[in-house]
């Protein structure tokens, strides 16, 4: 799911920016703080992420086309004479 790629990508750069806040923690307590925060952004997309899979069940969806540069132009090309 992009939403947990995403929240797995930020959620580490968050964790060591706070521990470079709090340089007084010991190991153990790093990893509690880290775990905690894994756990909290888990719970939080939980519900989202079944949902989204509950929605492609119902409707699966289609590959969207890939449109080409020239595809995207607002007004149509003129042919030179």
């Amino acid at each position: 799911m992009l939403e947990r790629t995403l929240v797995s990508g930020c959620r580490p750069k968050r964790v060591l920016s706070l521990f470079g806040r709090m340089d007084d923690l010991s190991d153990e307590q790093r990893a509690e703080i880290a775990q905690s925060i894994r756990r909290v952004a888990d719970k939080l997309l939980h519900e989202p992420t079944v949902r989204v899979k509950e929605l492609a069940v119902v409707r699966p969806t289609q590959p969207t086309p890939r449109r080409s540069p020239s595809c995207s132009r607002s007004t149509p090309r003129q042919s030179k004479p």
